[in-house]
């Protein structure tokens, strides 16, 4: 008896909840404010002229607000970390017009106290949370639009109180926005950086000690918007994201060659803001999630599904939100499938919405002969499979994956007893390597029945699961 299947990797299904309406949200970002745990992560975001957490209730389509502050300035961008190191997680949010970074202390259940740093720049901008020198405390980044100054980030003295400190010598006109990663894992963050105004984009290296050099990554750029940093192309160093707005139509990515870059085209002829990269699909590759700002509120969400080999998958997730502004992936409900929180920046009526996914349940194939039922978690597949196989004697299963080509990429056999079974499998090849998205079938062969029967080819269908079945 052989069963063959055919499992598409990567179809994405995302439900829209709109967590709020407000007038031109700006910043959005995702932490468990309240304590509550994984399960239910909250929401924070900022619109021009307030700031507020959202409690994750037990329906995902119920969302609680909780206000953090009031100002009649014009606000920037927010994140969460803790930087008080007492468990729970604090904020920190850019105020433009006062020139202010606000911090917010938890009080562990979404009550804070909040005060202000002064930074001494003009209109503050994005700020991400990073322990940049290595010693337990967290600090974080922050740009600006100041017309002629460095990059900076804020040290943490270990009680939730900064001090401005340089990224390096380098001077911008506009540091627009700032990311900060670790490039050679000795948790000493490096720092990239936009120069709106510039028309560049720096990875400034941090040496270990926080004195830090300038690599150009590019400096033929319009007006670059969103960045980020992420191995893309699985070979150990992190390349980088760029998204360029308002004359600048180009979504790019910038492949590391020892600390050279060559720029690959994703996508062009559109306005776009914010990035962030992540694993969307789950299948051991990063992919990218890119916001689509038009003036024309014609907006859209837009991920880049990476297949391997260098080469990205667009796929709209959402092509009606009119100011997609800023996105940020996270895992809302702690069921192993990443969420996408995005702010749409309409200046009356713009929403933060929650992109919430749905990786699917089992697929089961029955047979009634010899009582074989075999059902195979989840679908489609992402980092792993399970294959759960009940038979009614005792046997020996031969499972096989094949490619559409016919190439038999991974096997492995089990002794089956009465009852139910379990056979995983990663989504790696026999050598060991993660598989790119795409389509593959199993031969399941139960040797005790005596007698296997290959299933007849059957065509790829995009988007759906077909199964080819024969049974003798």
């Amino acid at each position: 008896m052989t069963y063959l299947l055919l499992v598409i990797f990567g179809s994405l299904n995302f439900e829209r909840i709109n967590i709020d309406t407000q007038i031109y949200p700006h910043g959005v970002w995702a932490a468990d404010i309240n304590g509550d745990g994984a399960k239910k992560i909250d929401i924070i975001g900022l619109w021009s002229t307030g700031a507020a957490w959202y409690e994750h209730t037990a329906n995902i389509n119920v969302w609680i607000a909780h206000p953090i502050a009031t100002t009649s300035s014009n606000f920037g961008e927010i994140s969460a970390a803790d930087f008080d190191k007492d468990g729970d997680n604090d904020i920190i949010f850019t105020v433009r017009p006062s020139n202010q970074i606000w911090v917010c202390i938890n009080n562990g259940a979404g009550s804070f106290t909040t005060s202000a740093i002064t930074t001494g720049f003009s209109s503050p901008r994005y700020c991400y949370p990073a322990d940049i020198d290595n010693d337990g405390n967290m600090d974080f980044v922050a740009g600006h639009q100041t017309s002629s100054a460095n990059a900076f980030w804020f040290k943490n003295n270990g009680s939730a109180s900064f001090t401005p400190m340089p990224v390096g010598t380098e001077i911008f006109s506009s540091a627009w926005k700032v990311y900060p990663f670790d490039a050679n894992a000795d948790n000493h963050f490096e720092v990239l950086v936009s120069g709106y105004a510039n028309n560049s984009v720096f990875w400034m290296q941090n040496n270990g000690s926080e004195s830090f050099s300038k690599i150009l990554v590019s400096g033929a750029l319009t007006y670059p918007a969103g960045i980020a940093a992420a191995d893309l192309d699985n070979d150990g160093d992190k390349d980088i994201v760029v998204s360029e707005a308002y004359t600048g139509t180009r979504l790019l990515w910038y492949e590391n060659n020892v600390g050279t870059f060559i720029e690959h085209l994703l996508q062009t002829g559109l306005d776009w803001d914010g990035v962030d990269v992540g694993d969307i699909d789950l299948d051991g590759d990063i992919d990218i999630v890119a916001c689509n700002k038009n003036d024309a509120n014609t907006g859209s969400v837009r991920l880049y599904e990476n297949m391997g080999g260098k080469n990205f998958l667009e796929q709209i997730i959402d092509p009606l939100v009119p100011e997609a502004d800023i996105p940020y992936i996270v895992e809302i409900d702690d069921d192993s499938c990443p969420d996408i929180v995005v702010s749409d920046a309409v200046d009356t009526n713009g929403y933060f919405i929650l992109y919430h996914q749905n990786c699917g349940g089992a697929v089961e194939e029955k047979e009634t002969p010899n009582s074989f039922v075999c059902k195979v978690f989840p679908s489609p597949v992402f980092s792993s499979a399970q294959f759960e196989i009940t038979v009614s004697q005792q046997s020996i299963a031969a499972l096989k994956i094949y490619n559409t080509t016919g190439s038999l990429i991974y096997e492995t056999s089990k002794e089956l007893a009465n009852g139910v079974n379990k056979i995983p499998w990663d989504t790696r090849d026999m050598k060991g390597k993660l598989l790119n998205s795409g389509a593959y079938f199993y031969k399941l062969e139960l040797k005790s029945y005596g007698k296997t029967c290959n299933c007849h080819r059957t065509t790829k269908t995009s988007g759906k699961l077909i199964i080819c079945k024969k049974t003798i």
